[in-house]
C-alpha cells in the first residue's frame, strides 16, 4: 500500500530543511546523524516530531524506530536507478526498514521531470508532488528517480521500523481505525459498534505489535 499525506509539513518548515543541504551541481545528500547540534540533526529530529504529531501518520505506519532523515539534493541529470530499500539500516543501532518515507520539499514547477516511481506490487505509480507532501511506502517496493531535466529537487527521506511487522496487517489496523475514527467523529464513540471495533483493534495490536 502507499499513502499520500498533503501538506504534512509547512512551507516554511520544508525551506528551512533545504536551506541544510550544501550546494553543489551533482547528487547532493546530509544525513541527521553529525551531532546533537548540528543543523541537520536538527532539521531531522524536527522532520521526525511533525510526522509523530500527525495522527494519520501514525495510523499508517504504528512507528516504532526511526533512521535519520537524509536531505536529498537531486540536481539536473541526477537519478535512481531500480532498487530496494535494505532490510536492515543503521539508525545509531540497527532497525528493520519496514516502512519508507519520502517528503517533497520544493514545489514541482521548479523543476522538470524528477519523478518519483514507486512499484509496490500493482505496476508503476508516479509522484511529483507538492511542497509539503508526504509518500508512505513499504520498504520492499521497487523503487527509481527519473532523471532531473532541469532546476532541484529537494525531499527528505527516512525508513521506520513499525510495531507491525507486515503490511497485510498495518492496513487491516489502518483500515479499522478510520473506521473507529468516523465512528466517533460522526456518531456515538460509546455506542456498542464503536466499542466492539475499538476493541477489535486494541486486540489485534496484542497479537501483532513487536515491542
Amino acid at each position: 500500500m502507499i499513502f499520500k499525506l498533503a501538506d504534512i509539513v509547512c512551507r516554511e518548515t520544508a525551506v528551512r530543511l533545504c536551506n541544510e543541504l550544501p550546494r553543489g551541481n551533482g547528487p547532493v545528500e546530509a544525513c541527521s546523524q553529525s551531532g546533537p547540534g548540528d543543523g541537520v540533526d536538527v532539521a531531522g529530529r524536527q522532520l521526525v516530531d511533525i510526522l509523530l504529531a500527525h495522527p494519520l501518520f501514525r495510523l499508517v505506519v504504528q512507528p516504532r524506530a526511526f533512521s535519520p532523515p537524509r536531505l536529498r539534493l537531486h540536481a539536473v541529470g541526477t537519478h535512481a536507478n531500480p532498487t530496494i530499500d535494505d532490510a536492515i539500516v543503521d539508525s545509531l543501532g540497527l532497525i528493520r526498514a519496514d516502512v519508507t518515507i519520502c517528503v517533497f520539499l520544493n514545489d514541482p514547477s521548479e523543476y522538470d521531470e524528477g519523478e518519483l516511481v514507486i512499484n509496490a506490487g500493482n505496476g508503476d505509480e508516479v509522484f511529483k508532488e507538492s511542497i509539503g507532501t508526504c509518500i508512505i511506502y513499504p520498504s520492499a517496493a521497487l523503487r527509481r528517480v527519473e532523471p532531473v531535466k532541469k532546476g532541484n529537487c529537494w525531499t527528505a527521506e527516512l525508513h521506520a521500523q513499525s510495531l507491525i511487522r507486515g503490511q497485510a496487517e498495518r492496513q487491516i489496523l489502518y483500515d479499522i481505525g478510520c473506521a473507529s475514527h468516523f465512528l466517533e467523529t460522526f456518531g456515538d464513540r460509546n455506542a456498542p459498534n464503536a466499542v466492539r471495533l475499538h476493541r477489535c483493534r486494541e486486540q489485534l495490536l496484542r497479537m501483532w505489535a513487536e515491542t
